[in-house]
């Protein structure tokens, strides 16, 4: 079967091993449709403010998931520390602040503007940026034709007397944070006047993942560098024409974007899954919420207070090594967050043990993005405050154990999001619909589920459809005994293993 082919490449069993009577474990028989991991919500608490404020004043006036906004801004604020800072677990192990984040979810789920909230701080201060390129053309015009009567003159007559030419003005550049949909050759050549690194914002991931050897008559070129991007690792670009050759020492960019579920699938395809990229996706698919308008706006005290956040992320400076080139600033973990990640690193690593395929792959890279994030979180609490200078410059406890927490989130997204992008149609809407009755309480009558889901247009509809589930093992009837007043008895189908409400982030 096709959803089980997928399965099986994806590392992820449609089915588990139960007990029998002789108390030997015995496989299953596969069934058709081993539904998604219920979904759990954002662990939002973890957050430092004023982050975790924004992210859950944003999505009450969104009326979305937290989740849409906190993971493009984790991306975002990620590529404001860029290369400056990396978490060091020890000698030689160190970890840049780079995440690529995407969202998952059907179109018309609020995924692009609560990603442009999210990113609008920084966004806001790369049009700053960008609207003094006037000016500073203009600047360079005037100097330009300067420099040229001054080289000039000194061709005719200071050359010959032994003195030095004039300095020839440099052409105008400003500051680059967010990127859209590039190439890596246009890529390389803006890290090379952005030591820092930069985010690259896509609305859709797949166009980002498209973008990928475009000018190319072959698939794979692109992705080594992507992977050594991904690391923070040098970048080496060389072109036919202008600059021939580009080199990045530290090229970091973070990514943030979002993507249906089968177009992620078919974005990546094998090749992605194969040579690791598609599991240095931090991936989520959180639940829709349905749309409501609401008066309610994240207030002016907490949006200044994130921009401020970004603003002083993007001043922060890189050290000078021996050969007096800047160099990032390497942060060590404090001892109670050093037990923290050894407790985190044995107990993710012998959960990986368990794994094969894609899921193997991508939960070793989540060991790494425990730390990675739990540096996010560090630095976001050390520029909150307007004693901003660092004076323990060692990643604390908390922040540690805010970035495992998150870490741990994200592996159970992984398996959701797997097992998602392998449904088929029905499977997807059996899933949304488990989804819908979990919402309201894990359990509905076929009544209710007609008149408040216009998937059917009678009440035998809706009763077949929950037949249906019920046969798969996904539920099952209650009958709820009328009172001693009379009436005809309720019938209920009930959700299996019903999960707490999607809104509950807090908890």
């Amino acid at each position: 079967m096709e959803v089980d082919r997928l399965l099986d490449t994806l590392g992820v069993s449609p089915a588990l091993p139960s007990a029998q009577g002789d108390g030997q474990a015995k496989p299953q028989k596969r069934r058709r449709y081993d539904p998604a991991p219920a979904w759990k919500p954002f662990p939002t608490k973890v957050l430092p403010e004023p982050i975790r404020g924004y992210v859950q004043a944003g999505s009450h006036a969104m009326k979305c998931d937290q989740a849409y906004i906190a993971l493009p801004l984790l991306a975002g604020l990620a590529s404001a520390i860029g290369a400056t800072r990396r978490i060091t677990l020890k000698p030689g192990w160190h970890e840049p602040a780079v995440v690529w984040a995407g969202v998952v979810a059907e179109s018309g789920t609020m995924k692009s503007p609560a990603q442009a909230l999210a990113l609008d701080p920084l966004r806001r201060a790369q049009e700053w940026q960008l609207e003094q390129i006037p000016e500073l053309e203009a600047q360079f015009v005037r100097d330009k034709a300067l420099y040229d009567a001054d080289y000039q003159n000194w061709k005719c007559k200071g050359r010959a007397k032994g003195e030095p030419p004039p300095e020839k003005p440099q052409e105008p550049r400003v500051d680059r944070y967010v990127v859209n949909d590039i190439t890596i050759e246009a890529l390389a050549e803006i890290l090379s006047d952005n030591p820092r690194g930069v985010l690259a914002a896509c609305d859709e991931l797949a166009a980002w993942l498209g973008a990928f050897d475009q000018y190319r008559s072959g698939r794979g070129s692109d992705a080594p560098k992507w992977l050594s991007i991904h690391r923070a690792e040098g970048l080496i670009v060389d072109r036919k024409t202008g600059k021939k050759t580009i080199f990045v020492k530290r090229a970091a960019v973070s990514v943030a974007g979002s993507i249906q579920p089968k177009t992620l699938y078919r974005a990546l395809g094998d090749d992605y899954f194969d040579n690791g990229l598609a599991a240095r996706l931090l991936l989520a698919s959180p639940p829709r919420v349905a749309k409501r308008w609401s008066e309610a706006t994240v207030d002016v005290a907490t949006y200044k207070a994130v921009e401020r956040v970004y603003a002083r992320l993007l001043a922060l400076n890189f050290s000078i090594d021996d050969n007096d080139s800047p160099a990032p600033i390497d942060v060590p973990l404090s001892a109670g967050a050093k037990a923290v990640w050894m407790e985190f690193y044995n107990t993710h690593a012998k959960a990986t043990e368990s794994m094969s395929g894609k899921m193997a792959a991508a939960y070793s890279k989540l060991e790494a993005y425990a730390a990675r994030l739990a540096l996010v979180m560090y630095m976001v609490k050390a520029v909150a405050t307007d004693e901003w200078t660092i004076t323990t410059p060692e990643i604390d406890e908390e922040s540690m154990t805010a970035g495992v927490t998150l870490a741990t989130w994200f592996a159970h997204e992984t398996e959701r999001v797997y097992r998602i992008i392998a449904e088929s149609d029905t499977e997807t809407e059996q899933r949304q619909i488990l989804d819908f009755v979990r919402d309201r309480g894990g359990q509905i009558t076929a009544n209710d589920l007609r008149r408040r889901s216009r998937k059917f247009q009678t009440s035998d509809e809706a009763e077949q459809f929950l037949r249906g589930l019920v046969d798969a093992g996904l539920g099952y009837w209650s009958d709820v005994v009328p009172s001693q007043d009379g009436g005809r008895p309720t019938r209920y189908f009930v959700v299996s293993q019903t999960p707490p409400k999607h809104e509950e982030n807090d908890v």
